[in-house]
């Protein structure tokens, strides 16, 4: 019994302490398993890193650490496992090297002149002002001919044929008496204008006041130098005529008119020139990946740039008739209706013909180069494309990031569109390469949920998402708790000194400007280090920018600053501030040395901002 005793005894000792010692050996496997993932989670350089990202811009990627091109902040690792930080909205973002094989290229938008060049063709014409046709003043005999053909060239003057007419035989008999006997009698001036209704020239009347005799045959004689370009089939020898009938056209082609067809289409280039005098003054007077539609204002216009246009267009004309020369000229009259067939109307250009270059009936080619507008924001014509409902043209957002941006378009100019909404001056865009960076966006499906793209000055509506050049919202901008500050020039100044200083890092200088702004005294002498001083000067800045934003454009002209924002500061989220107009870059207060170049400049309305106004 004892024996048994003990022998239970000792198993149980036995499978206590087995026990005890797998048990130990699992809690200490276990532990050094735990431990070794820790340490792997706590030292990221165990992973391996797929790329670097800007936490401000995450379209902003690279193979390697550096800085974002954007704001200068350092670029992120982002390792296996993890997604980075989505970028958000319509960006899409080539790798390096599918963009160098696209050939992408991009332009900057700009403002100037936008100007369109017209290439029409016509004929040549004779001048309507310079023909005139020779008529029978009276029933007449023609006795001779003195042109024997059309085409012959005739100087004023010189006579054209010989008729006989017994009423003009009468009529010039009766002033050859009467100037003759009694050149003073004032029936001489009567038989004078008698002769001038039967039409004689003056030439020919002075002629027979001192003739001795009346002869029994008239002359006719050319009233202006030219050609003759028609014939009656009268005007031959021994022909007779009555009273109206025609004899001769003649036409001097020493000046020449150029009539040019313009199609309906191209008549808003030019003024339609109702009543224009002839003279030379013209006036000109679908996929997953959606775009939606959106007409952002540009720069706080809704409507095309507008000039005074009043301005002689002048055509540079060219025949095949005369190889490599060139005339030019201006447009002096517009034709006010349109020919039914061909849908044109016809503008007139007046070319000197002194050298006989030129003949009626040639066909001429003309270039007209017209002013649009003296200044109207510009877009390349490549970088827009025409493959959704709306104009798209893709923003480059920095590195090989690029953004869809729905366009308004206005008129067409030889080499850019004039956009009415929808970009700001100073964006770049896609010219070279656009439709295989449009292709690519289509064909991600990541594309399909982002958030509506907005233009410059949209508003800030919906999405958390803000293009460059809009004004976001700034922040919880109720906790802006400083006193009320008198809008005068002294105070924008020292704010923008003020920024001038924390930008450069440096704390003395803006305690003695912050001092003379009785909003920032109490601060200012708080303030014992730069963190202190620019927490401060964040509520009191972008307050202040808001007031002069709420300003009329030309009012914050004259103030001579600029408005500049970072979306990420300390205390606002976004915060604002102002710089001298003089100052050639963005300099951030807000971060000094740390991010100098984070943020972009405010071109927007103040009705945008959901900042409070100051008093």
């Amino acid at each position: 019994m004892f024996r048994t005793t003990l022998t239970l005894l000792v198993t149980a000792a036995l499978a206590a302490a087995g026990g005890w010692f797998f048990a130990s050996q699992h809690y200490h496997a276990a532990h050094l398993a735990a431990h070794a993932s820790d340490g792997a989670a706590g030292n990221p350089a165990a992973r391996k890193i797929r790329f670097y990202q800007s936490p401000m811009h995450p379209w902003i990627t690279s193979d390697k650490p550096g800085k974002c091109t954007i704001c200068g902040m350092t670029l992120v690792p982002v390792y296996e496992g993890e997604q980075g930080i989505p970028a958000g909205g319509n960006v899409v973002t080539l790798a390096a090297s599918s963009a160098a094989v696209i050939g992408v290229q991009t332009h900057e938008v700009t403002r100037g002149p936008l100007t369109r060049t017209l290439r029409l063709a016509g004929t040549i014409e004779a001048d309507e002002s310079r023909q005139k046709i020779i008529a029978a003043w009276t029933d007449a005999r023609i006795e001779r001919i003195h042109i024997p053909t059309t085409g012959v060239v005739v100087t004023a003057g010189q006579p054209l044929a010989t008729v006989y007419s017994p009423d003009l035989l009468t009529a010039r008999q009766e002033f050859h008496a009467l100037a003759t006997a009694t050149p003073d009698s004032p029936l001489v001036a009567v038989a004078r204008e008698k002769l001038r209704r039967l039409g004689l020239l003056d030439t020919q009347i002075d002629a027979l006041a001192k003739a001795d005799a009346v002869s029994r045959d008239t002359e006719i004689l050319a009233p202006l130098s030219g050609t003759v370009i028609a014939r009656a089939p009268a005007a031959f020898a021994g022909g007779y005529v009555n009273a109206g009938d025609e004899l001769f056209t003649l036409a001097d082609f020493s000046t020449l008119w150029a009539l040019l067809d313009i199609y309906e289409p191209d008549l808003a280039v030019l003024d339609r020139g109702a009543g224009v005098p002839p003279a030379p003054k013209s006036k000109i007077s679908n996929s997953e990946f959606q775009i939606p539609a959106s007409s952002p204002a540009n720069h706080g216009q809704d409507a095309r740039a507008t000039a005074d246009l009043s301005q002689t267009v002048t055509a540079t004309l060219t025949t095949p008739a005369a190889p490599g020369r060139t005339w030019n000229a201006p447009i002096t009259y517009i034709d006010t209706n349109l020919n039914e067939t061909t849908r044109t109307a016809r503008a007139r250009v007046e070319l000197p013909n002194t050298d006989a270059a030129l003949r009626r009936g040639q066909t001429v080619y003309a270039t007209l180069a017209a002013t649009l507008a003296s200044d109207a924001l510009l877009v390349p014509r490549s970088a827009v494309l025409f493959t959704r409902d709306q104009p798209v043209a893709w923003v480059a957002k920095g590195g090989t990031a690029y953004e869809p941006r729905s366009l308004r378009l206005g008129r067409a100019g030889d080499t850019a569109w004039e956009v009415l909404a929808g970009l700001a001056a100073g964006e770049h865009v896609v010219t070279e390469g656009a439709l295989l960076v449009d292709g690519q966006a289509q064909i991600s499906s990541s594309s399909a949920a982002a958030d509506p793209v907005q233009g410059p000055e949209a508003g800030v509506q919906g999405s958390g998402n803000v293009a460059p050049g809009t004004v976001p919202p700034a922040g919880d901008n109720s906790r802006l708790q400083t006193p009320n500050t008198r809008l005068t020039d002294e105070v924008v100044h020292a704010a923008a000194s003020a920024s001038e200083a924390l930008a450069s890092d440096d704390l003395a200088a803006w305690k003695k400007i912050a001092t003379t702004v009785p909003a920032l005294a109490a601060s200012a002498a708080a303030a014992s280090d730069l963190k202190t001083a620019r927490a401060a000067f964040e509520h009191w800045s972008t307050q202040l920018a808001d007031q002069v934003l709420a300003l009329p454009p030309a009012e914050r002209t004259a103030l001579g600053v600029r408005i500049y924002q970072c979306p990420m500061t300390p205390e606002l989220g976004t915060g604002r501030w102002l710089q001298h107009a003089t100052q050639p870059a963005l300099r951030n207060p807000f971060f000094g040395s740390d991010m100098l170049e984070c943020g972009e400049e405010v071109p927007g309305k103040a009705e945008t901002l959901k900042s409070e106004t100051l008093k």
